[in-house]
């Protein structure tokens, strides 16, 4: 199945499958080889699968790129990753990588460098869900630069309520002012993990379902 030239002849022989766990498994083998030789090629070829094929897929191979390149691989789906669900799902995997590898300061100058990024939501969400463990006050920051309203609100209310604050006035947004700050932060293990099994625990969801979803 892996030698025979390309992923797209490995695949071939997918559509006799019927079992759905055994597709996942095939799929996942194939995209680790290719990987090997060409990882872009293999995100090409991802990006040809059938639309609920490829978050697992992309999540993996973002995991691969990201121990090699957070940055590239960032502002790869960026650029390539139009849709809101395959974004999120690629830019989790390699924004908790990034955290792991190269701590939140990493990551907060990435953001003041690329504020039109499409990436910027999705990596930004990571930031404030990281630091709302460690800072609530400069997460809720991070969280007002959020562009997508139900993203935003979200994480505004919940860090608003954590902090004691009813309502606040939306304030001047000074990035990086903030950015600095994380090289106070203590490395927490535990706000890493927590981030990672709140990212592991949601669901991808297209940008409209948000706010419903999270309703408590």
């Amino acid at each position: 199945m892996l030698t025979t030239g390309t992923p797209v002849n490995a695949t071939v022989w997918l559509s006799d499958l019927t079992d759905s766990s055994a597709v996942a498994v095939a799929l996942n083998m194939i995209a680790q080889s290719w990987a090997a030789l060409s990882l872009a090629d293999c995100l090409a070829w991802v990006r040809t699968l059938d639309f609920q094929l490829q978050p697992p897929l992309l999540q993996f191979l973002a995991g691969i790129w990201a121990e090699q390149d957070p940055q590239a691989a960032v502002l790869w789906a960026g650029r390539e990753l139009q849709d809101g669900l395959l974004l999120d799902a690629f830019i989790r995997k390699a924004g908790v990588i990034w955290l792991e590898d190269e701590g939140p300061a990493a990551i907060a100058a990435w953001l003041n460098q690329n504020p039109a990024s499409p990436a910027y939501d999705s990596l930004a969400a990571i930031l404030v869900q990281y630091t709302s463990f460690l800072d609530p006050a400069t997460a809720l920051v991070w969280a007002e630069s959020i562009r997508q309203p139900n993203k935003r609100d979200y994480w505004t209310t919940q860090l608003r309520l954590s902090l004691g604050i009813a309502t606040v006035p939306t304030p001047v947004f000074e990035q990086d002012l903030y950015a600095e700050e994380f090289d106070d932060l203590p490395a927490e293990d535990s706000a890493l993990e927590e981030t990672e099994e709140f990212l592991d625990e949601l669901p991808l969801l297209e940008p409209e379902d948000e706010e419903e979803a999270f309703v408590d």
